[in-house]
């Protein structure tokens, strides 16, 4: 649906002759395009003499039959920042979750493996750190319910920058059981607090 929004910004470029660069993230176009010949043909219209930028060669098999030409491949990067080892936190966590609360990226199974180690130690604390998507808060909050999970178990929202990266650096493991990924930035942001 997003791609779909965007065509009309990709309509008013293309009447305009602006060359277009498209940098994906995601995955999943081949499974969109095999499911509606017209998703297809938008698809292809949107990237006919067009630039694509694809985070791995392995996802742009992704894009077979849509483009024209190779795509460019650049992988997720970061700035390049200074490590600040002062905690603006004041809890430090065993485990972190740091993904916004799609299914798909495995909040529900982060918390059955949670509640599995708080059954082994009970004094285990864990952050989940993402904006709502498939889960609400109050969705999410009910799970650590259902899960006796309140003593172990915090939720903080969406974290940005410093705050972002302090909450990284506040946990000893960051536990990422996504199921349907490319190249999850995430992965290096906890990298770069190591």
């Amino acid at each position: 649906a997003a791609f779909l929004r965007d065509c009309i910004f990709v309509f008013v470029a293309k009447s305009f002759k602006v060359r277009l660069i498209y940098h994906l993230h995601g995955k999943g176009i081949k499974e969109v395009v095999s499911k509606s010949r017209f998703r297809g043909f938008i698809y292809r219209w949107a990237f006919k003499n067009e630039a694509v930028i694809c985070l791995s060669a392995k996802i742009s098999s992704d894009l077979n039959g849509l483009l024209e030409s190779r795509p460019l491949i650049l992988p997720n990067c970061l700035e390049e920042r200074e490590v600040k080892k002062e905690l603006i936190l004041d809890t430090e966590y065993d485990f972190i979750f740091l993904s916004n609360l799609f299914i798909y990226k495995g909040v529900i199974a982060f918390l059955g493996a949670l509640e599995y180690c708080v059954r082994e130690s009970p004094g285990v604390k864990a952050l989940i750190v993402g904006s709502e998507a498939d889960l609400s808060e109050e969705s999410l909050l009910k799970e650590i319910e259902l899960r006796n999970l309140r003593a172990n178990c915090f939720y903080a929202g969406a974290l940005y920058g410093d705050v972002k990266f302090d909450a990284l650096s506040s946990a000893k493991v960051l536990v990422y059981p996504t199921m349907n990924d490319a190249f999850p930035l995430v992965i290096l942001e906890a990298f770069s607090e190591s």
